[in-house]
């Protein structure tokens, strides 16, 4: 399973993939434009610099064609080639991406709301499907079916994309993304703290340090007890 932090800035980004295993980063046009007028090749190289290595999403804005593959080469001229370029994958975007694989270029077919354009993405080569959980459950699609379908062809056809959830908006549907063949899912920076540090296991953990603090102590702690030379 591979986990994304689906997050645009830097300090959010260098904080958490300094805590957690993350892959990488996903980001898409409205974040980009929720930190204002700077300039685009500013905030790609930005983004590759505390990323390093690891796996960055972006997604162009084009909506033809001809423009999908100029903007794809841009982000890649800046962001490198390892970069991920997303595109939503209705009628021009699948074409764009059957060109962008030929061309060797990363991609993720985004926006998909039907296993149909899941299944078109995947035939036009993309690297990765995403499939976005929540916003499918509020337009009243079912989403885990969905999901379990696409899964299902992954594994019949076999391809070599990877299906990934996003738009995950609570534990439950995070749990239902990972039940339901995801091989990726993206998280907000919000929701990993508010589960990792849910309050049961917050409780408990203390609950387990007051039994220590009952025999030795207030604050004792294991490390009292190594020898200093």
């Amino acid at each position: 399973m591979e986990l994304y932090l689906n997050e645009e800035r830097a300090d959010v980004i260098a904080k958490y993939l300094d805590l957690y295993p993350i892959d990488g980063i996903t980001t898409n046009p409205k974040m980009i434009g929720s930190l204002g007028k700077v300039p685009y090749e500013e905030t790609l190289r930005n983004l590759r610099k505390v990323v390093g290595g690891k796996k960055l999403f972006t997604q162009v804005t084009a909506e033809t064609y001809e423009d999908i593959l100029l903007e794809a080469e841009y982000i890649c001229s800046i962001a490198g080639r390892n970069t991920y370029i997303k595109v939503p994958a209705n009628e021009v975007g699948i074409k764009a991406l059957k060109t962008l694989h030929e061309q060797g270029y990363h991609t993720l077919g985004t926006l998909c709301f039907t296993t149909i354009q899941a299944m078109m993405a995947l035939q036009a080569g993309a690297d990765y499907v995403a499939v976005l959980y929540n916003y499918m459950v509020n337009a009243g699609y079912d989403a885990s079916k969905t999901l379990k379908d696409i899964a299902a062809y992954i594994r019949e056809s076999g391809c070599h994309g990877k299906l990934m959830g996003v738009g995950v908006r609570s534990h439950q549907q995070f749990s239902d993304c990972a039940g339901c063949g995801c091989q990726a899912i993206n998280l907000n920076a919000d929701n990993i703290t508010e589960w990792m540090q849910n309050e049961p296991s917050v409780t408990t953990t203390r609950d387990f340090l007051n039994g220590w603090e009952a025999t030795w102590g207030p604050g004792a702690k294991i490390k009292d007890f190594i020898s200093k030379p």
